[in-house]
């Protein structure tokens, strides 16, 4: 049963973290599962260095605005800029998806996964064939 006291890992979910990026579950009180993917933002401040506040690593106010438009409709997911502390301290975009009445871990990783290997995809530039959503960002700024 999901509830609050639920944590699960990205293996418990039938998922991978090889991407780099941290993916893992928590329960809610309602059933509902949050699955989460935290992109650190180290890697993107040397693709698209103008989306970031100078030596702190976290993106601008304007960036992080512009990924929350550009990914919720994409990813399909909520977008968190560190406030929620998904992530720790290290600088991070937090993509989250809400996944109701979820019966067991495996159900929630195929639920999630279309959405999330979007989301991996388009969050890693050498993804051959996916755009990469910091330079779209980076256009809609600019």
């Amino acid at each position: 049963m999901i509830n609050n006291d639920t944590h699960l890992t990205a293996a418990d979910v039938g998922l991978d973290n090889g991407s780099g990026a941290h993916i893992t579950g928590y329960g809610n009180d309602d059933g509902s599962l949050d699955v989460v993917l935290v992109d650190y933002l180290a890697f993107h401040t040397y693709h698209v260095p103008e989306l970031f506040d100078g030596d702190e690593g976290w993106m601008t106010s304007a960036a992080a605005t512009a990924l929350e438009e550009l990914a919720r409709p994409r990813f399909a997911a909520a977008v968190d800029n560190g406030g929620a502390g998904w992530g720790g301290d290290d600088p991070h975009v937090a993509y989250v998806w809400n996944l109701p009445d979820v019966k067991s871990p495996e159900e929630a990783g195929e639920r999630v996964w279309p959405m999330l290997a979007r989301a991996l995809n388009e969050t890693d530039p050498g993804t051959f064939g996916a755009r990469y959503i910091y330079a779209d960002v980076a256009k809609e700024l600019s």
